[in-house]
């Protein structure tokens, strides 16, 4: 099979979109998104950037990508993986690999420190081609889903509609991962709603997510209020103005107990966890 090694542009949408269902069509979670929920995930959530991502190509397909962005995450020049994949059929010839020495010369020139990604702790065929690449465990990220419904009880918060803030840094207890972080967020601002909890006329909290999908970004309450029921005043109102049947939270630290413990309590399930691994370039 002859294969070419080129950088990602918009003419490749179709054919990356239809590797990205071949590749995730026997993953561990089912997720097959559409050709407007994939554009809009990748050129504006991850705001996926042409230059440092690769595509493994024959004379018909994309047989295997690489999808990178860039921002300042954790003080850190960061370069992030949005996404890896090769056709099922492909597997096992080491493209992604490969793809990764195409790329290196140019991530390299962007000054970033590091290159971050998350993989699937059930991933272990995508975990040794990272290992094989010298990326290193930092962390466990745990992902939740919330399917069943939560009552508003304190009538004294009030829940508006706002905009994003960058004064709303203050609610947070730790940074959220990359692609949810203040510094990403803007990005996808169009297709994000920010809830804003108010007491006393002012703001103490807020939730960010997506209408559409039921995909909170940010959930968060002011240090001074917290254990009082806004974060759960919050996410009932998410469940109200959102058109998806179940809500979910990704990639929240293992070591922040006190949201995980909090989330649990209000229903929402651990359904999988995630490494976080790191590469120092």
């Amino acid at each position: 099979m002859g294969v070419n090694f080129t950088e990602y542009r918009q003419e490749y949408f179709e054919k990356l979109h239809d590797a990205f269902l071949d590749a995730f069509s026997k993953y561990f979670v089912s997720f097959r998104p559409g050709k407007e929920q994939f554009y809009r995930r990748i050129h504006s959530k991850l705001n996926i950037l042409p230059e440092l991502s690769g595509l493994a190509m024959t004379e018909d397909h994309v047989e295997s990508f690489v999808l990178h962005t860039f921002n300042t995450y954790q003080n850190k020049k960061t370069i992030y993986n949005g996404g890896t994949g090769t056709r099922i059929n492909s597997q096992g010839e080491g493209l992604a690999h490969r793809l990764y020495e195409y790329l290196f010369p140019k991530l390299k020139t962007t000054g970033a420190e590091r290159i971050l990604l998350e993989v699937v702790d059930k991933n272990l065929r995508a975990q040794k081609l990272y290992e094989g690449l010298n990326f290193k465990f930092t962390r466990v990220l745990k992902c939740y889903k919330l399917t069943s419904p939560i009552d508003s009880l304190i009538k004294e918060i009030e829940i508006e509609v706002g905009e994003w803030d960058e004064s709303l840094n203050a609610n947070l207890s730790f940074e959220p991962c990359f692609m949810d972080s203040s510094n990403q967020l803007p990005y996808n601002l169009e297709n994000e709603r920010v809830l804003i909890a108010k007491g006393s006329g002012q703001t103490i909290g807020h939730l960010v997510f997506q209408p559409d999908l039921g995909r909170i970004s940010q959930l968060a309450v002011h240090p001074d209020h917290r254990g009082k029921g806004i974060g759960k005043e919050l996410v009932s109102a998410c469940q109200h103005q959102t058109q998806a049947t179940e809500l979910t939270i990704l990639n929240i630290p293992e070591s922040e107990l006190e949201t995980t413990d909090t989330l649990e309590k209000m229903g929402f399930v651990n359904e999988i966890d995630q490494f976080e691994l790191e590469l120092i370039i």
